[in-house]
């Protein structure tokens, strides 16, 4: 039997969100309440913005209710916390150095903190791209034709030589 596993990023996270909504009041040793739904879309918005950049996620469920989002990237770790008053704490941290903190964040200051580390990312991308382009001057140098109409033929078939 052949199986195949695909993985939709976000979606285990997405679904472990879900779950904290159906956890019992003093689910935390006697103590620590569900969150509630808004919390919970919030995380999710959150998740689902990290995952669309196809950037690793996790969640996490507090004692108070409160849900925290994790978004990894090599040894870039980005948290946000949904807190109970719906405010958004976010933390950075570079290679187990907390490089950034936030607190009483709206949900759309948050969504604009991830975008900015997805473009951050894309910029690293392309700077770290080697250039796979021959530079020197004589290579692949092009002789020209020959033929006196080899130029005129070649205009008339990209479409661009003018016609009467």
């Amino acid at each position: 039997m052949i199986t195949f596993s695909t993985s939709i990023p976000g979606l285990e996270t997405a679904n472990k969100i879900r779950r904290f909504l159906a956890y019992p009041a003093g689910w935390h040793f006697g103590v620590g309440t569900p969150p509630s739904a808004e919390r919970a879309q919030e995380a999710l918005v959150l998740n689902n913005k990290a995952a669309m950049a196809r950037l690793e996620t996790n969640a996490f469920l507090g004692a108070e209710g409160e849900v925290r989002v994790t978004v990894y990237h090599r040894n870039a770790y980005l948290q946000f916390t949904v807190e109970d008053d719906n405010s958004i704490e976010f933390v950075r941290e570079d290679g187990d150095v907390e490089t950034t903190r936030a607190s009483r964040l709206t949900l759309d200051d948050a969504l604009s903190i991830l975008e900015n580390f997805e473009n951050e990312l894309c910029l690293l991308s392309v700077s770290s791209t080697a250039t796979t382009t021959i530079r020197t001057r004589d290579t692949s140098k092009t002789l020209p034709s020959k033929r006196p109409d080899a130029d005129w033929e070649s205009l008339w078939l990209s479409g661009t030589a003018l016609t009467a």
